[in-house]
């Protein structure tokens, strides 16, 4: 991982990226928790909470609900692909179980 400072480097943010099994990865810390980011338009957004392959560690403030945090990020790209595989596996089974029209 690379450290970032948005004063120096002319980086956008304070944080780090990397890349992770082929993917690039920005992330960065808000309230003790580290976020995985991305530019959306002319800024940064947080996506959901830094996936644990990066092995960061988190320090979130005392009223945060972790649980609910945890599940309130975007799907992963695999979470997204398994979504729509079965997607396509039901409607093929649903087709093939329907009586002729």
């Amino acid at each position: 991982m690379q450290h970032l400072v948005s004063t120096q480097e002319g980086a956008p943010w304070d944080g780090y990226y990397a890349t992770l099994n082929g993917a690039k990865i920005a992330v960065s810390a808000y309230c003790g928790v580290w976020f995985e980011i991305e530019q959306r338009g002319d800024s940064w957004q947080a996506v959901r909470v830094a996936c644990k392959e990066l092995n960061l560690v988190h320090d979130p403030l005392p009223r945060i609900n972790w649980d609910k945090l945890i599940k309130s990020g975007e799907p992963t790209n695999a979470e997204v692909v398994e979504a729509i595989r079965a997607s396509r596996l039901a409607s093929r089974a649903s087709q093939h179980g329907a009586p002729p029209h």
